[in-house]
């Protein structure tokens, strides 16, 4: 092998190298999902369940009776986009926080009732249950209990940080 050549693959090994050492530190601080345990806004900290697949997206807190205080879902989104959420078939008052993907708050609906538990048709659910979105794209939406953000006074512009159990 020419020193030419050598010097090539040396190069390619050594960007081969950061590319794989720079997504491993962003998913790690931005997207490592499987690992988040807890969400942290201001000084408060939520438990969180994670949303991470259509289906787990799709049902959400759906059908739940309870939440704990300081418990919530983080839905991750596999792209930033106007990420909307409604209320059917949910049996608890919910805070709803859209995250961007550069960790701040874009939007926040606080004390969001309840739709739809009585067991109606979907058509009719889709007619009678108001939908909830933001006006900037979002990748992440955590899920509260109802009145946790006035509660823990959390600001409508403020950053985001994900935490596993390990880090806490």
């Amino acid at each position: 092998m020419s020193t030419k050549a050598f010097l090539i693959l040396i190069a390619v090994v050594g960007v081969l190298l950061v590319l794989f050492i720079a997504k491993e530190f962003l998913t790690n601080k931005l997207g490592g999902v499987k690992n988040i345990s807890h969400v942290k806004i201001g000084e408060a900290i939520v438990k969180v369940e994670l949303a991470d697949t259509v289906a787990k997206r799709a049902k959400g807190l759906m059908f739940r009776k309870g939440l704990g205080e300081n418990e919530g879902m983080l839905f991750i989104f596999p792209s930033e986009g106007k990420h909307t959420f409604w209320m059917a078939n949910t049996y608890i008052p919910l805070d709803i926080i859209w995250i961007s993907a550069d960790m701040k708050i874009v939007h926040i609906e606080e004390n969001v009732q309840p739709c739809g538990v009585e067991g109606s048709a979907m058509d009719k659910l889709r007619n009678m249950c108001r939908t909830y979105g933001p006006s900037e794209n979002a990748k992440y939406v955590l899920e509260v209990g109802g009145g946790w953000i006035k509660n823990n006074e959390i600001a409508h512009s403020g950053s985001v940080d994900f935490f596993s159990s390990q880090t806490l």
